[in-house]
């Protein structure tokens, strides 16, 4: 009988060989993927490598009855845009109209003498606030159960703001205590207020000044007028679901685009070529032996390699760019329905990434 560790290792070896294979090799097998989602309708796979062409799978329809997947197909990209907005941020600091470690305050005086004010806009991008998730006020919790489908909608600006002004800050023991890694939507949100005062213009303006159209990505956005025409989304029943109006929380999800501009902000991001040359993936914070965050982007140290990256995920859609810094792979996953792209995103770039099967397991 073979052993578990054989067994484990010929797995892993087996799924190795497959992540090696053009992509166009694992057209089957990436069809059942799709499938067995029961959610998704369509998904792209694209890989880009060296000085080659990327390698692109437009995999399924657009709807239930709707036309096949092509390169102008829109998605919601949902928190891949805080990858963009720690960016935005960098090359905003690298041009010396605001700094990293500025108190939110500086910008944004309606907060000033709050704790929400003398929080670091470095501290917003890493998750390191001290913020929750979410604003936690009744109104904005009954939203989200009673308009799931489109959570965020009923949100404006001076909500936004009043429940920032009445957070307490993070306390331990009764004192103000630096707070640890905590993932916040929210931090964002205050993140994308601060970028657009520093900017002088709407962020979705900013972000298409200043990221979008120098790095070939003209047509992609933060704009809620791109919602026209997007691609329907799946919830995990397979649901049509509306698009999400983010509001004043656009700097955590709102970006809209098809294979082809994520296909040059990729390779832009990946070359670290500009608009993305100001160091928004150096490591900020240290947050475990084999995990760090950049500005808006995750850094992950795992099988002798560096990964960077971000996922993403609203009620329709998922999904998951992400570049190794020592091969220069690079992956772009887009599903309409609920689909682990994660796990898919790091096997793409790092087979050696792809966990075995627990023990016990067939």
């Amino acid at each position: 009988m073979m052993t578990t560790m054989a067994a484990g290792l010929m797995w892993v070896a087996s799924q190795a060989a497959l992540a090696l294979e053009p992509l166009a090799a694992q057209r089957e097998r990436l069809e059942r993927l799709l499938a067995r989602s029961g959610s998704a309708t369509g998904l792209v796979v694209a890989r880009l490598e060296g000085d080659g062409p990327p390698e692109v799978l437009l995999l399924g329809r657009s709807g239930r009855d709707g036309p096949a997947l092509d390169m102008k197909s829109r998605f919601e990209l949902g928190s891949v845009t805080k990858a963009l907005s720690g960016s935005l941020l960098a090359r905003l600091a690298a041009q010396g109209r605001l700094g990293l470690d500025d108190p939110v305050e500086r910008w944004l005086p309606e907060l000033a003498g709050r704790p929400a004010g003398r929080l670091s806009l470095r501290s917003l991008a890493t998750h390191h606030s001290g913020l929750p998730r979410l604003p936690l006020s009744a109104r904005f919790i009954w939203a989200l159960i009673a308009e799931h489908d489109d959570p965020y909608r009923h949100l404006d600006r001076d909500r936004l703001i009043q429940w920032l002004r009445d957070w307490p800050g993070v306390k331990r023991g009764g004192a103000v205590q630096p707070p640890e890694f905590l993932y916040s939507n929210l931090g964002y949100a205050l993140l994308g207020q601060v970028l657009e005062r520093a900017g002088g213009m709407p962020l979705a303006a900013l972000m298409e000044r200043e990221l979008l159209r120098p790095a070939g990505a003209a047509g992609a956005g933060l704009d809620e007028a791109l919602m026209a025409g997007q691609i329907p989304g799946h919830d995990e029943r397979g649901r049509v679901t509306p698009p999400w109006h983010m509001g004043p929380l656009a700097a955590m999800g709102a970006l809209r685009a098809d294979t082809t501009q994520m296909l040059a902000l990729l390779e832009a991001m990946r070359r670290r070529r500009p608009p993305f040359d100001a160091g928004a993936e150096r490591e900020q914070q240290r947050r475990s032996a084999s995990s760090a965050a950049g500005l808006g982007w995750v850094r992950s140290e795992r099988a002798g390699d560096r990964i960077v990256w971000h996922n993403g995920g609203t009620g329709g859609f998922r999904s998951f760019i992400g570049y190794s810094e020592l091969s220069g792979r690079a992956v772009l996953l887009m599903a309409n329905g609920h689909l682990d792209v994660d796990s898919l995103g790091m096997a793409l770039i790092n087979p050696a990434l792809v966990a075995p099967p627990a023990a016990g397991r067939s």
